[in-house]
């Protein structure tokens, strides 16, 4: 597993939880266009095929999802904690962002919900 995070911190708590992370690299929502490339160029060159984003907005996933695009790089899965259920994501993928619909996330079920366990 590889990190993108805006935190440090993030990371050390994603370790304690799920496992040892194999590398990361702290970037923020400040980070550039280019910044995100270089760092994405990085982890292409090493071979990452497993990336997680924590604690990004989903405007610079966006922006990473269309990077990654541009470089060719296509991992085996990216994991975007939190993400699915943001304001403007379920918009967006409708609206054309079709590297939306290959992010995975956790979403919560609910037992008041309309639909049975097992059917989304």
């Amino acid at each position: 597993l590889t990190a993108i995070s805006e935190s440090q911190r993030l990371t050390a708590i994603r370790e304690k939880s799920f496992g040892h992370v194999q590398e990361c690299e702290d970037i923020s929502s400040r980070s550039s266009r280019d910044e995100l490339r270089l760092v994405l160029s990085r982890m292409k060159s090493r071979g990452v095929t497993i990336l997680e984003v924590i604690g990004l907005a989903l405007q610079h996933i966006r922006t990473m999802t269309e990077i990654m695009d541009e470089l060719e790089f296509n991992v085996y899965a990216l994991l975007c904690p939190a993400t699915v259920l943001k304001g403007g994501f379920s918009e967006r993928a409708q609206l054309g962002w079709w590297q939306g619909s290959y992010i995975l996330d956790s979403t919560p079920w609910y037992s008041a919900g309309e639909s049975a366990p097992g059917n989304f």
